[in-house]
């Protein structure tokens, strides 16, 4: 499904930008050596080397929850995703109220089809920290699957606050809108999303979908 493949996105473009790039307290100077350079490569997309540096730093300081977080963005941007679940996992071990590993957990796990798991993760982050666009795009495309388009359209609105111009959240509205029968206003969004982001193929292709739809109505 499209929008499976959308978040997918978001988890790699979170190590290409460098997402766990902030200061990291508390870890050694040969540990930051290695994330230093771990995320120099997850910028220039070379993620294999990234989890190696990675794991090199993980050896250094194996207390930190920040570096198997990096690490498990990292797996998941190389498709090993049961890696990146373990991760996350451990990273939650160490520290349970870093709500960034939840936002990535659920994105994972909806992207895995575990939609009551992503569920819960993006209602973890938000009860963490409510300001966090991606932990109600997750929930919200989780509720979708689940049957729930109304109660997504509430996370979606909540994100589209705090994000306005992510095209990401206007395509999964979309989707939302579409499986309550609002073809029109599902058009709309799609629109959006492409208008914010013209290279957005998997929106184009959707769109072509839904005008499919309205035709004659």
């Amino acid at each position: 499904m499209k929008i499976i493949v959308v978040l997918l996105l978001l988890i790699v473009n979170f190590c290409a930008a460098g997402y766990c790039h902030e200061e990291i307290d508390g870890i050694s100077q040969q540990a930051r050596k290695c994330v230093d350079i771990a995320n120099e490569k997850s910028a220039a997309g070379d993620f294999a080397a990234s989890k190696a540096q990675l794991d090199k730093a993980i050896e250094f300081d194996p207390d930190s929850y920040k570096l198997y977080e990096m690490r498990g963005n990292v797996k998941a941007a190389l498709s090993d995703y049961s890696g990146a679940l373990q991760d996350y996992g451990l990273s939650i071990k160490l520290n349970a109220k870093n709500e960034g590993v939840f936002v990535n957990r659920a994105s994972l796990k909806f992207a895995l089809e575990d939609y009551e798991g992503s569920v819960k993760d993006a209602g973890k982050a938000i009860k963490l920290y409510p300001y966090i666009a991606a932990a109600y795009l997750a929930r919200g495309n989780s509720n979708t699957m689940l049957g729930k388009p109304a109660k997504a359209l509430k996370d979606f609105d909540r994100a589209l606050k705090l994000e306005p111009e992510n095209p990401n959240i206007y395509f999964s509205k979309a989707y939302a809108q579409a499986a309550l029968g609002k073809y029109g206003q599902a058009v709309e969004n799609c629109r959006k999303s492409i208008e914010l982001d013209p290279l957005f193929e998997e929106a184009k292709e959707y769109l072509k979908e839904l005008l499919i739809k309205t035709e004659g109505k």
